[in-house]
C-alpha cells in the first residue's frame, strides 16, 4: 500500500537526510558512521509527519505533546482508553505508534505497529518503524525480519535498503550487507549517508581503496549542499591513516582540521589529528592533540598509546611509561566491560 506516510517518509528524507544534528547522538554508541547517525534519521523521517499525527481528534498531536514533556505514564493512560473504544483502523495504529517511535518508547511502538501490521500487511513504512523499534529492544533477529520484509514490499526506496543494510553492520555482517548499500546508492546517489555506509561496510571487510572512493563521494554531497557535517571526514581520515605513507597522512590531516573546524569538542577528531600528525613526525603538535582527545574521552586508552610513543620521540621517558601504564588500565577495563560491537571502527 502506497500511503500518505510512504509518500511523505520519501519527500521528508530526501529534502533533509544530510541535516545531521547533534542533539541527540550523545546517547548512540560512537563508531565508524556513529551509530547516533541511525538514530538522527529516525528522528528526520518524521520532521514533516505531523498533519498525518492529528488525526482522530488530535489523539497522536496530544500523546506527543504529552511525552514531549515526560508525561509518559499520562500518555499511555489516554492512549489505552482511546484503543478500548475498538474499530480502530491500520493507520491510526501507525499513526500513534510512530510518536511513541519518536520519542523512544520502543515497547509501546512495538506494540502499536504491530497491531497495524494486523490490519493490513502491506505497509513498508510500518515494517521499517517495526525493525528499527525491536533492534532497539534487542530483537535483532526480528528486526532484520521486519526490515527484509521493507525492501521486499517496496524496493524502489533506497532507505529501506539503507537501514536494512545498517542492522546488517552493525551485527557484523559486513560482506551480506554491501548489497544493500549498493543498491541504495544505485537507486538514491546523492544520499551522503548511503555512500558513508557503504565506505563502511567496505572498509571492514578490507576494500579501503574502494571505501575511501565512497567516503570522498560523501563529502562532496555534504560540501555541495553545505552541510555542517564532521562524521565524513573522519571516515576518509580513519581510511587514509591505514597508510604508513607521509602523504596519505598529509591528506588525513587536513580532512581532520576541517572536522575540527565544525565540531571541536569531538574527541575522536582529535585523536585521529594525533595520529596524523605522528605520522607526520610533528611530535609536539601530535601531543597537543592527543592530551586534547583525552581531556575529551577520559576512557578511551588509543590516545595513550600513542602518547607513549611520542613522548619516547620527545625524549620523555617517564612521560612515556606514565602513558603505557594508563593504556594498560584502560585496555582491561574495556575488555571487563565487554564493548563488544560499541566501537566499530575497523
Amino acid at each position: 500500500m502506497t500511503s500518505y506516510y510512504n509518500d511523505k517518509l520519501e519527500k521528508e528524507i530526501r529534502l533533509r537526510v544530510g541535516d545531521l544534528k547533534k542533539s541527540r547522538a550523545s546517547r548512540a554508541v560512537g563508531a565508524l558512521i556513529c551509530l547516533g547517525l541511525l538514530h538522527l534519521m529516525r528522528l528526520q523521517m518524521f520532521a514533516e509527519l505531523k498533519p498525518a499525527a492529528q488525526q482522530k481528534g488530535g489523539l497522536a498531536s496530544q500523546l506527543d505533546t504529552l511525552l514531549a514533556s515526560g508525561k509518559i505514564a499520562e500518555g499511555d493512560s489516554i492512549v489505552k482508553r482511546y484503543l478500548a473504544q475498538g474499530g480502530i483502523t491500520a493507520e491510526t495504529y501507525l499513526g500513534i505508534g510512530r510518536v511513541y517511535f519518536e520519542h523512544d518508547q520502543w515497547e509501546q511502538a512495538s506494540e502499536l505497529l504491530h497491531k497495524s501490521l494486523e490490519l493490513q500487511n502491506q505497509n513498508d513504512v510500518a515494517h521499517l518503524l517495526l525493525g528499527l523499534s525491536l533492534a532497539e529492544l534487542k530483537q535483532y533477529e526480528e528486526s532484520e525480519r521486519e526490515l527484509q520484509t521493507a525492501v521486499q514490499q517496496n524496493p524502489q526506496s533506497d532507505f529501506n535498503w539503507y537501514f536494512a543494510g545498517w542492522r546488517l553492520l552493525l551485527r557484523g555482517k559486513y560482506e551480506v550487507s554491501l548489497p544493500y548499500f549498493y543498491k541504495a546508492v544505485e537507486l538514491n546517489p546523492r544520499n551522503p549517508n548511503a555512500q558513508r555506509a557503504l565506505g563502511s561496510a567496505l572498509a571492514r571487510t578490507g576494500s579501503y581503496g574502494l571505501a575511501e572512493n565512497y567516503f570522498k563521494k560523501a563529502i562532496e554531497l555534504i560540501e555541495q549542499e553545505h552541510l555542517q557535517t564532521p562524521e565524513p571526514y573522519l571516515d576518509l581520515a580513519y581510511v587514509l591513516l591505514f597508510s604508513n605513507q607521509k602523504e596519505p597522512a598529509a591528506r588525513a590531516l587536513e580532512c581532520l582540521r576541517k572536522a575540527i573546524t565544525i565540531n571541536s569538542k569531538m574527541a575522536e577528531a582529535h585523536y585521529l589529528c594525533g595520529k596524523a600528525l605522528l605520522k607526520l613526525e610533528r611530535f609536539t603538535a601530535a601531543r597537543s592533540e592527543l592530551l586534547l582527545a583525552v581531556q575529551l574521552n577520559a576512557k578511551d586508552a588509543r590516545p595513550h598509546f600513542l602518547l607513549g610513543q611520542v613522548y619516547d620521540k620527545l625524549g620523555e621517558s617517564q612521560e612515556a611509561s606514565e602513558a603505557r601504564r594508563t593504556f594498560a588500565k584502560l585496555s582491561q577495563r574495556r575488555a571487563d566491560e565487554s564493548q563488544g560491537m560499541e566501537n566499530l571502527r575497523p
